[in-house]
């Protein structure tokens, strides 16, 4: 048996405007609001993979650069083109995201987001550990973790969704769920570089209207 322990943490109002993209969605091209870059399924003479997920000039097989190879995938586009975040299931309950940017005509992948959000969620769960009266070491099984882009309010600005959740013991025969929530705001310098700007609380109601994706 589980009950629940978890609290919602962190989240943009930008969140709200999230952009619904479901399963079907996710194997068709996705065009740059520009037009000159698109998301494609290749079959690579030169790679081992039946299929590689590949950005190419528009109307072209001219491959950009290729990425991770994943069943589930999504590509979210900034509004001028020059970046996106490639968000893809890179485990059974696991979804991670890869940011590039366009630099002297070439993408090039960047930071990942991931160990910095990461830090944020472990905190909130350490910190339900001990409202829960649990030793600090007490074991957690992995349920879920996710961190995957859903928006770019603008150009220099993308919404990092980032949620885990953990299974652990409260007695010999029962289990509780810890969860902590967080939606981060990166802000770009258009060096390469980005920095989380700001983090808000999101309710349960709030969290409920952000389209989920991947099996999530």
């Amino acid at each position: 048996m589980r009950c629940l322990l978890g609290v919602a943490f962190v989240v943009s109002v930008f969140a709200l405007r999230g952009i619904a993209q479901n399963s079907d969605q996710l194997e068709k091209p996705s065009q740059s609001p520009d037009g000159k870059w698109e998301y494609r399924l290749l079959d690579l003479e030169d790679d081992q993979s039946d299929i590689t997920p590949a950005i190419v000039k528009t109307d072209t097989d001219d491959v950009a650069v290729k990425l991770p190879i994943a069943e589930e995938k999504e590509i979210v586009w900034a509004p001028d083109s020059k970046r996106f975040a490639f968000n893809y299931r890179a485990g059974g309950r696991y979804i991670t995201t890869t940011l590039y940017e366009l630099r002297s005509g070439r993408w090039k992948v960047l930071r990942s987001p991931e160990e910095e959000a990461s830090q944020t969620l472990q905190r909130a769960k350490a910190a339900q550990i001990r409202e829960a009266k649990l030793p600090a070491n007490t074991y957690q099984r992995r349920i879920w973790d996710t961190f995957r882009v859903i928006e770019w309010p603008d150009a220099r600005t993308a919404l990092l969704y980032a949620y885990s959740i953990r299974a652990v013991p409260v007695s010999e025969e029962d289990t509780s769920d810890i969860e902590a929530y967080c939606l981060f705001t990166l802000k770009f310098d258009g060096t390469g570089h980005w920095r989380i700007a700001n983090a808000k609380k999101l309710s349960a109601e709030e969290r409920e209207k952000i389209p989920s994706t991947m099996g999530e």
